[in-house]
């Protein structure tokens, strides 16, 4: 998968890698969310660019 690439290194983009930050809860809840924030957008054409969706697809359980 595209977002797996800059995780494991196999893609060198500092630039991608920041646009993406992770949720990291301090104790156990049942909020399973990978990424802390995904954006939201007052229209569909913003709301479905490629990383947008594919960051709100990842964080769906």
């Amino acid at each position: 998968m595209f977002i797996t690439s800059p995780l494991n290194g196999s893609i060198d983009s500092p630039e991608l890698l920041a646009t993406v930050s992770f949720h990291v809860p301090t104790h156990s809840t049942r909020h399973h969310s990978l990424f802390s924030v995904v954006p939201t957008h007052l229209t569909s054409y913003d709301n479905n660019q490629p990383l947008h969706r594919l960051l709100r697809l990842l964080n769906q359980p």
